[in-house]
């Protein structure tokens, strides 16, 4: 596996993930409303982060 000793590959793979998991917490009160989700201020994207 060559993603072990690559640094490019690495840094895009968590970037990636770090990405999908802000955007499905972002979504999940528009996803679920009735779940009635409260996030601290600091993991909403700010302005036109997106």
């Amino acid at each position: 596996l060559r993603a072990a000793e690559d640094p490019e590959f690495e840094t895009f793979y968590t970037k990636n993930i770090l990405l999908n998991e802000g955007i499905r917490a972002w979504m999940a009160p528009q996803d679920q409303p009735h779940e009635n989700f409260i996030f601290p201020e600091e993991v909403l994207p700010r302005g036109n982060a997106l």
